[in-house]
């Protein structure tokens, strides 16, 4: 049976016609049910069959519900069942308990029992308590009873005795005994020299004793003689002694000959002896010639 092309590309191109609308309405459908569903403000009801708008009833009155309960979102007391108004009632003083428990604003005792005021006030106290101990800005010491308020002078003469031992800027050395200003002078001093020893800029060598400035400039020098043998930036030279400077010379110049006659590695012909020069292969380097 012969087929007419010119009528079968009549027929495609007219089914194309009608299908790729109908593809984009119902993918535009899709994106409306779901806007609706999530109750978004690009959400066209008109646009919604029967069965789809009930859905999208139940699904926002479900979601006013959650709200309720949850204290999060908007709430619609009106669209709520009675036993539903009785949950969401219970759940929002829970909330506000858990929030007054936990000294978070807005809170609202009024609706709260003379156990749950109790319970607050307790929580409070702790909360206080636990603020002074750590001295943070929120302690009162006014609602401290003679003992917390001694437990919590004891707390802060040792945060203060740490602050000073590790150098911190909130150290009172006028708050130390003299034992404990020794130790922390002994501490100082011991940072001191490590920090000279690892070169730190935080380094004050007029504080170190004759030998700690011997040993520290001994290591320095090994780090910067060790510098310079890795080609490191921070090498300097002139502190090398001329042993030193020497033997990096005959190193540098072994690593060289090397590299030209392995022919790997960076090579600088020029810096071979006329002999060395001679018994390279006839080969090119990689750097001057």
């Amino acid at each position: 049976m012969r087929v007419n092309l010119r009528s079968y590309l009549w027929v495609v191109t007219c089914l194309g016609f009608w299908v790729v609308p109908g593809i984009a309405q119902s993918s535009d459908s899709a994106a409306n049910l779901s806007a609706c569903r999530n109750g978004s403000y690009f959400c066209e009801p008109s646009r919604l069959t029967q069965a789809e708008s009930s859905e999208v009833v139940a699904v926002d009155r479900q979601r006013n519900v959650s709200n309720c309960l949850s204290s999060v979102g908007f709430c619609d007391p009106s669209k709520l069942t009675e036993p539903e108004v009785i949950a969401s009632a219970l759940a929002q003083h829970q909330h506000n308990f858990a929030d007054c428990m936990d000294g978070i604003e807005p809170c609202d005792q009024s609706s709260s029992s003379e156990k749950e005021k109790s319970e607050i006030a307790a929580s409070a106290r702790r909360r206080n308590i636990t603020a002074c101990m750590d001295g943070w800005q929120s302690c009162e010491n006014s609602r401290l009873t003679p003992s917390q308020a001694n437990a919590v002078a004891i707390a802060g003469h040792q945060r203060n005795v740490l602050d000073c031992g590790i150098g911190e800027e909130y150290c009172d050395r006028s708050m130390l005994t003299g034992a404990e200003a020794a130790e922390v002078d002994k501490d100082a001093r011991r940072r001191n020299l490590s920090n000279c020893r690892e070169g730190w800029e935080t380094c004050e060598p007029s504080k170190l004793t004759r030998a700690q400035a011997l040993d520290v400039a001994t290591i320095r020098h090994q780090r910067n003689l060790s510098d310079c043998r890795e080609n490191k930036d921070t090498c300097d030279y002139s502190t090398l002694t001329q042993s030193e400077v020497g033997a990096l010379t005959s190193a540098e110049h072994r690593r060289n000959y090397g590299a030209c006659l392995k022919g790997s590695g960076y090579c600088d012909r020029s810096r071979l002896t006329p002999s060395e020069a001679d018994a390279m292969p006839a080969r090119p380097g990689n750097g001057p010639n």
